[in-house]
This record gives structure tokens, C-alpha cells and sequence, in this order.
């Protein structure tokens, strides 16, 4: 009856041995499954995260060559155009686009230019610009706005000289050059190069209109004054835009 009973707990002690043995393998194999598994998952978060720091350091980058891209040809062109028309409207400016004044054979053509500067830039940003230039849909909104407020106070048939829409982007593609395979805006000695050419002049000549209106009978200041307002408010939205500030 001992012997029976020794034997039988030495077979429970075995297979309790063989459970808790098998048991720990289990566990063992479980614990590296779910440390693997711990690791893989760790290491595909890692790399996404590693991807997404790629990406806006790619991102930033896009964004700095396109503000050094744009920020001196487009502010220039718009502060050289205000600075132009308010010499003509608020320091009595117009008296040197009378043709019989020396400085007539100045004030008309690097006019002329000016404005045909600022439509060249805007063609071409129009058509160029990265979006991801914009920090907000609110600025981009805004930008554009800007942009089509001063095309409709030049082409508003509310006023004696408009240019109308294709005949500022005509203006626009005639002032386009390429330097080293991109588009850019001609210089004043090109300007003034092509502007002895009667097909040049003929072209120009809507803002030639606009600008001597100036001195008409019936004076187009107020017309410039719109332009030059709506300009003002492209300004900001620019220097917002390029520059980072509010």
C-alpha cells in the first residue's frame, strides 16, 4: 500500500515537473514573441517618425528657395510701382509727364516700365508659385485677392483707361527673359532697348494711356489712386506672405 502510494506521488511529481516545465517554455516562448513583436512595432514608429522629420526638413526647404525665389523680384516690382504713382498723385509728380517738360523722356518710359515690371512678376509667379508657401489657406486667400483687386482697378471699365485682362498679360509675356533656364523679368536697359521697336510700343501703349491720363482733360487720378490703394494692400499680404511677419 506504500509502495502504492509512493509511486503515485512520484508520477504526480513528475507530470507536476513536466506542467511547470512546459509551462515556463510557453511563457518563455510567448515573452520573446511579444518582445519581437514590441521591437518590430517600436522600430516601424521609429521610422515613420525618422520619414515625417525627412519631410518637413524637406518641406522647410521647398519653402525657403521659394520665398528666396520671389520675396526681392515681387516686393521690388509692387514698391516701385506704389513709389512711382504717389510721386504722380500726392507730390504733384504729373507735371513731369507733360511731354514738353525736360524730365518727360524719364518719368514716361521707367513709368512705363515700372508697371510693366510689376505684371511681368505676377504672370509669372501666378503661374510658378509652390503653395506650400503659405503657412494658412487664409494667407493664400488673401495674397490672390490682393493680386485680383489690383487687376480689376486696372481693367474696371468704371474708369476712362482701362487695360483690360489679355492685354496686361500680353504686357506681362512681352517682359519675360530666361537666365539660366528661368523665366524672369527684362531689365530697364532691355526695356528701354526694346521700347525703340513700334510692335514694343504698340503693345505698351494701354499704360502709356493710363499714365498720361493723368493730365487729361477728364484726369484718371482716381483710377490711379484704386490701383495704387489696391497695390498698397498687396504689399502687406506680401510682406506677410515673404517676409513672415504680421
Amino acid at each position: 500500500m506504500i509502495q502504492e502510494i509512493i509511486v503515485y506521488f512520484s508520477s504526480i511529481s513528475v507530470i507536476t515537473t513536466g506542467v511547470v516545465f512546459l509551462g515556463k517554455k510557453i511563457l518563455d516562448t510567448a515573452s520573446k514573441m511579444t518582445l519581437e513583436k514590441y521591437k518590430n512595432e517600436l522600430k516601424i514608429e521609429l521610422e515613420n517618425e525618422k520619414n515625417e522629420i525627412k519631410k518637413l526638413y524637406e518641406k522647410d526647404n521647398r519653402k525657403f528657395e521659394e520665398l528666396k525665389k520671389w520675396t526681392n523680384p515681387v516686393l521690388s516690382s509692387v514698391n516701385g510701382l506704389i513709389g512711382r504713382l504717389d510721386y504722380f498723385i500726392n507730390k504733384n509728380g504729373k507735371k513731369a509727364l507733360l511731354e514738353d517738360e525736360l524730365e518727360y523722356n524719364y518719368y514716361m518710359p521707367s513709368s512705363l516700365y515700372y508697371f510693366a515690371q510689376y505684371l511681368c512678376w505676377i504672370q509669372v509667379l501666378k503661374e510658378e508659385i509652390n503653395y506650400e508657401i503659405f503657412n494658412e489657406k487664409k494667407d493664400e486667400k488673401d495674397f490672390f485677392n490682393a493680386i485680383h483687386s489690383v487687376n480689376v482697378n486696372l481693367r474696371s471699365t468704371a474708369f476712362m483707361t482701362p487695360i483690360y485682362s489679355l492685354q496686361q498679360r500680353q504686357i506681362a509675356e512681352m517682359m519675360i527673359s530666361h537666365e539660366n533656364g528661368k523665366r524672369i523679368c527684362k531689365s530697364y536697359y532691355e526695356f528701354e532697348e526694346n521700347y525703340k521697336s513700334e510692335k514694343f510700343r504698340l503693345i505698351i501703349f494701354p499704360i502709356e494711356k493710363l499714365i498720361q491720363g493723368i493730365n487729361g482733360e477728364i484726369s484718371n487720378e482716381e483710377q490711379l489712386r484704386a490701383i495704387c490703394s489696391s497695390l498698397s494692400e498687396l504689399k502687406k499680404c506680401c510682406t506677410k506672405v515673404l517676409k513672415n511677419e504680421i
